[in-house]
């Protein structure tokens, strides 16, 4: 039994039986027979005392853990600056939450206590923006999770701002970086910022097990939007992309990922897209009155490698085609050395 706190509704499809932008690595890996599947959809918030004197997890044995959500940070060139910058996005964005909880330290990440602290004054504060825990309260909250929950998207190249940015005060001036995309990578979003950046995520993956001490991670949203059909080609690739990337991740850089949940098991409302933007391994027509719902290509190849545990025969790594004229689209911020040697 597992909760995640302040997240979605999480459906269990399979657990315990039976491009991709890293240098054309197709994966002839399996999924371990203990990993979760499943499809997230349905936002709630969980709320309960599960840690607390001892009472609920003797008794039922589950964990509890918070779902968070990250882009990867890809250094824009290879100048110190913006590896700087990359390193210094992924500690003050996804840090200022996972940081209290999963490092061995606690508290939030000292860059961002700096970096808000030193404005603060600037700004004539009578004291920082951010508060401060007591230490206390850096026990407390440490170690107060199971697991990671990872939403994951796409990947943006980071620099170090040359001048003031965002709005006066705020998280972006904060801390000063600058993210933008390839205009290159490959996407027919109705998201325009859902780029296809697969080496992203493995990235990201091996990032987390590494700055976290080996926390068991739960990929609980990853997916693709479009605009409406039940052959969505697009959305087939994109998955097979990144879960090729995961395959990748958990084999080969020993990234612990234990489960992943495709965003999701049908259309629905989409922030400020309303419901134009689509998601849903099923087609919801929002104008029936039953609101019927219709299996898209994706729902049956997601169905065939929560069966198989892999990846079908006829994937092709190079292949972006449904995204773009183009056929193989490659990274063109790193070389193509193996994947694993970058992350070590």
């Amino acid at each position: 039994m597992k909760f995640i706190s302040f997240v979605f509704i999480v459906i269990f499809i399979r657990n315990g039986e039976g491009v991709n932008f890293s240098g054309g690595l197709k994966s002839n890996y399996t999924f371990p027979k203990d990993f979760s599947f499943g499809v997230s959809t349905a936002a709630i918030q969980i709320e309960g005392a599960w840690n607390e004197d001892g009472k609920y997890r003797p008794r039922y044995g589950g964990k509890i853990g918070i779902s968070l959500d990250s882009n990867w940070a890809q250094p824009k060139t290879n100048s110190p600056s913006d590896i700087k910058a990359a390193e210094l996005y992924l500690r003050t964005h996804v840090g200022w939450y996972a940081h209290p909880i999963f490092s061995s330290e606690g508290n939030y990440p000292p860059e961002l206590i700096q970096l808000v602290d030193e404005k603060s004054r600037h700004q004539n504060y009578s004291r920082s923006r951010l508060p401060k825990f007591t230490q206390a309260e850096v026990d407390h909250i440490k170690g107060t999770a199971d697991f990671f929950g990872l939403n994951h998207y796409t990947t943006y190249l980071l620099s170090m701002a040359e001048t003031e940015v965002g709005q006066i005060p705020s998280h972006e001036n904060d801390v000063g970086i600058v993210r933008v995309q390839n205009p290159k990578w490959p996407s027919m979003s109705s998201s325009n910022w859902l780029k296809v950046v697969p080496f992203g995520f493995r990235r990201l993956l091996a990032w987390i097990t590494r700055t976290y001490n080996n926390i068991p991670i739960i990929v609980t949203e990853n997916g693709y939007a479009d605009y409406s059909g039940i052959h969505d080609d697009a959305r087939v690739t994109y998955y097979c992309h990144y879960l090729n990337a995961l395959l990748h991740a958990i084999h080969e850089d020993k990234s612990n990922v234990q489960g992943y949940f495709a965003w999701s098991l049908m259309d629905n409302w989409e922030w400020d897209d309303g419901f134009v933007s689509r998601f849903g391994l099923y087609l919801v027509d929002f104008n029936s009155q039953n609101k019927t719902r219709t299996a898209k290509d994706s729902a049956r190849l997601y169905t065939s490698v929560v069966s198989s545990r892999g990846l079908p025969e006829n994937y092709d790594p190079d292949d972006y085609t449904a995204f773009s004229s183009a056929s193989k689209v490659l990274p063109t911020v790193l070389p193509l050395i193996p994947l694993y040697r970058y992350l070590l």
